[in-house]
């Protein structure tokens, strides 16, 4: 392979790269938007419910009350209790529920989230600048980072895409597929021009 290919091949990885931090950053945001209207939808559709069990709850304790005044029986005050009791249960589950949908949302690995904001950030520098590095500095040793990198992402990437599917996503999961493509290809990319490098150096080293 001549110079100017390998070069060529160089800046296509190198384009490929940023290609792949742009597109997982966009995955990112839009699987926190889908997840944002479902949580959205998921606490209107719960307040909905426990705004008419509230209702029912409290015309049933103004009727119990009512009963235990005029006959003064006292287990119409106690049915009166427990469907307060039952009212108070509704509205502190339904309060649960809305900090649960709206809290922090991401996939986790080893316990981390892969999907937090500072660790997006790092991926998408460490993906900026091997794409610098395989242009200013094409070693064996930048390739091979670059296709162990591709290797883990495009893992990451199927299971993403997996995970997606399961939810319903097909929109995400179509963009995680493409994300992942693209990691094979910047993978099988690497790889060759580290075999390249590897040639290109195989003479030096006999001459020494």
């Amino acid at each position: 392979m001549s110079a100017t290919a390998s070069n060529r091949i160089s800046r296509l990885l190198a384009a490929l790269l940023v290609v792949g931090a742009a597109l997982f950053v966009i995955g990112v945001v839009t699987e926190r938007r889908a997840v944002h209207r479902e949580a959205s939808a998921a606490v209107a559709a719960s307040g909905q419910e426990t705004g008419n069990e509230a209702a029912e709850g409290a015309a049933t304790s103004v009727a119990a009350k009512a009963a235990a005044a005029e006959t003064g029986n006292e287990a119409a005050e106690g049915v009166a209790a427990t469907t307060t009791s039952h009212v108070e249960t509704a509205v502190e589950r339904a309060a649960n529920g809305e900090t649960s949908a709206t809290g922090e949302t991401g996939e986790r690995l080893l316990g981390v989230n892969v999907e937090s904001t500072p660790l997006v950030v790092l991926a998408s520098i460490v993906a900026l600048a091997l794409a610098v590095a395989v242009v200013r500095w094409p070693r064996r040793v930048v390739f091979v980072v670059v296709a162990a990198l591709a290797a883990l992402w495009a893992v990451a990437d199927v299971a993403e895409v997996v995970h997606q599917h399961r939810e319903g996503r097909n929109g995400v999961a179509a963009l995680a597929g493409a994300i992942a493509a693209v990691h094979v290809v910047i993978g099988a990319l690497a790889l060759a021009q580290a075999a390249r490098a590897q040639r290109a150096l195989a003479p030096l080293a006999a001459a020494s």
